[in-house]
């Protein structure tokens, strides 16, 4: 967004977009709910999922029956996460910081996993339908890095762990379930931070798939790829990034490379849609080719 700012470009957050506006099978523009139109004097390019771009503010008439049939044959990823969010007195603190007391400002921890066999059950467990039976989750920390993500003197950070879409409960409903394994990711992480107890927390907030997918329509069932990482739908197979309707693009991640943190699609997208325009980038855009090229050969 900010890269986007500073290049000339206006952002709006929070607008209701009814459809894309299409005339003479171009896109033109995007039609608003509250019926204003935004013209687009080149191009569309849309980030959402694929569902929400061409059913949702296309239309099936107007895509070819192809199109339709790739966009039937669509996947989401098969599971989802459970994401608990901290607000902490104090920032988690390995017990191994006495080895090395960078480990504590490391972008990204796995915690609780031992063996690739552990790695390997939590998923057996989300492929079946169970909650995971062993505790085991990525985090990071937020604050350390970024300190506007708290008061001064105060902390953030955030565990990441694998779900099913719809776990067997054994009865419980929704919001024990989010205290009680909220409690059991504490447990574990203290294990490892001495300091992550009940007493370091502040406050918290727990996203499974259904609030993933209320607070963010893109997570259709809490998919944190906005598609699945399967053969039929990656490579050359992907969903971008020009598509059936002229003008219209498709910069997210169902295209290449996927949906993570890397914004990969975007910048892609961003040199085909200049190349297509006649306009020269005023960044320099990585030839893969080239760069092999001239790379060492291994030893």
């Amino acid at each position: 967004m900010e890269t986007f700012i500073a290049a000339g470009g206006t952002y709006q957050p929070q607008v209701d977009i009814e459809r894309v506006l299409l005339e003479g099978g171009r896109a033109s523009g995007i039609v608003l709910r509250d019926g204003r139109t935004v013209r687009a004097r080149h191009f569309v390019a849309s980030t959402l999922d694929v569902h929400q771009t061409f059913e949702d503010l296309i239309g099936r008439s107007q895509l070819p029956a192809a199109f339709c049939g790739k966009l039937d044959s669509f996947q989401y990823t098969g599971w989802t996460l459970f994401g608990l969010h901290l607000a902490l007195e104090e920032s988690p603190r390995f017990a191994a910081e006495r080895f090395d007391p960078n480990i504590n400002r490391t972008l990204k921890w796995s915690i609780g996993a031992e063996t690739m066999q552990d790695l390997f059950s939590a998923f057996e467990d989300v492929k079946a339908g169970r909650v995971p039976s062993l505790v085991q989750f990525g985090a990071g920390p937020l604050s350390l890095l970024d300190p506007t993500q708290a008061p001064p003197g105060k902390h953030t950070t955030y565990a990441w762990h694998v779900m099913p879409l719809n776990p067997d409960l054994a009865g419980r409903d929704d919001e024990s379930f989010k205290e009680e394994f909220s409690d059991r990711i504490l447990e574990k992480w203290a294990r490892y931070c001495p300091n992550m107890t009940k007493k370091n927390v502040i406050g918290k907030y727990v996203y499974t798939a259904k609030e993933y997918t209320q607070e963010f329509p893109n997570m259709r069932n809490g998919d944190i790829f906005m598609g699945a990482f399967n053969a039929e739908q990656v490579m050359y197979n992907h969903f971008g990034y020009r598509t059936p309707i002229k003008n219209l693009y498709m910069a997210g991640s169902p295209a290449h490379p996927g949906g993570a943190i890397s914004g990969g699609a975007g910048y892609i997208a961003a040199a085909i849609v200049a190349r297509d325009l006649g306009l020269k980038p005023w960044w320099r855009p990585w030839d893969a080719a080239e760069a092999l090229s001239t790379a060492p050969e291994a030893a």
